[in-house]
C-alpha cells in the first residue's frame, strides 16, 4: 500500500473511532471545518455542517460509553487524484448499521473528510 493510501486508511480508521468515542479533538482531526453531512434516516433527508453534526454528537453519550462494540469495515478505499480520495465504507454500532460514502481531500491539516453520504438502517 503506497504512503497516501495508508495516510486515508488511517483517516478513515480514526473515523471510525470518532463514531464510537465522539472524541471531539479527533473529531476535529478527521473532519474538515467545512465538512458536510449528508443521509438518509427514518424515512427523512439529514444536511448537517462538520459544526452541526459536531454539537449533535457532544450531546450524546458515546456507544463506547454505553459498552457497545464498534464493527468498522472498509469496503473500498480510492485515490482520485494526489489531493482527492474516496472511502467506501460500513460501521455497525449499538443495532444501527451505517453505509458511508466519505469524501476526502488533502489540505494544510492532511487527509481530512469533506463530505459524508450516508443511510441507516435499524
Amino acid at each position: 500500500m503506497n504512503s497516501e493510501l495508508k495516510q486515508i486508511v488511517d483517516v478513515v480508521e480514526k473515523y471510525f473511532q470518532v463514531m464510537n468515542t465522539y472524541d471531539l479533538s479527533l473529531y476535529d482531526e478527521v473532519f474538515s471545518a467545512n465538512a458536510h453531512l449528508y443521509g438518509w434516516r427514518d424515512g427523512k433527508h439529514i444536511l448537517w455542517s462538520a459544526s452541526e453534526y459536531r454539537a449533535i454528537i457532544s450531546e450524546r453519550e458515546a456507544p463506547s460509553k454505553q459498552g457497545h462494540p464498534l464493527n468498522g469495515d472498509i469496503f473500498n478505499v480510492s485515490l482520485i487524484s494526489s489531493h482527492q480520495a474516496t472511502a467506501v465504507v460500513k460501521v455497525s454500532l449499538a443495532g444501527t448499521v451505517f453505509h458511508d460514502n466519505l469524501t476526502l481531500f488533502k489540505n494544510e491539516n492532511g487527509w481530512q473528510i469533506v463530505t459524508k453520504t450516508f443511510t441507516v438502517e435499524a
